[in-house]
């Protein structure tokens, strides 16, 4: 492990982008001392597998609010936390992998998750026209453009 953090996130996005799936559970299945004991919610995890196009295997959060933000394909429920179920199903699922699948999941990441849609529609409550904020979305739609299927 590298002590320098950019270095440190830099490598694990670099093996992200790599990965066919990772591995995530819902806070509420796999607790730890640094997550929400009682609340559901998407980790930084979540976050960075499917920007990368990986397909997350886990547990999925079963609350509306979070299961709305995924499209089909996203996530492949292991319905246990035990390695060696998760194991079965996911070397199954891996003869079905496709590098289509992994473009697929990073488009949708973009369209369903990339945070400054919503800063979008907060100017647009308040009628303001952010001009750095538009040559991003802008940035990201070229991107979604290049992507089409």
């Amino acid at each position: 492990m590298i002590n320098d953090p950019l270095c440190n996130q830099e490598a694990l996005m670099t093996f992200n982008r790599q990965a066919k799936f990772i591995l995530v559970f819902s806070n509420l299945k796999h607790i730890s001392s640094y997550t929400h004991q009682t609340r559901a919610y998407l980790t930084g995890r979540w976050m960075d597998a499917l920007a990368c196009g990986a397909i997350v295997a886990g547990i999925v959060p079963s609350e509306p609010s979070i299961a709305r933000l995924f499209w089909d394909g996203a996530t492949l429920d292991l319905e246990s936390t035990e390695i060696e179920k998760g194991l079965g199903v996911n070397e199954k699922e891996l003869s079905n992998w496709t590098a289509e699948k992994a473009t697929y999941n990073y488009k949708q990441s973009l369209e369903c998750l990339y945070w400054r849609w919503r800063f979008i529609e907060i100017a647009k409550v308040f009628q303001i026209t952010p001009k750095n904020l538009l040559n991003e979305i802008y940035l990201v739609e070229h991107k979604l453009n290049e992507l089409k299927f």
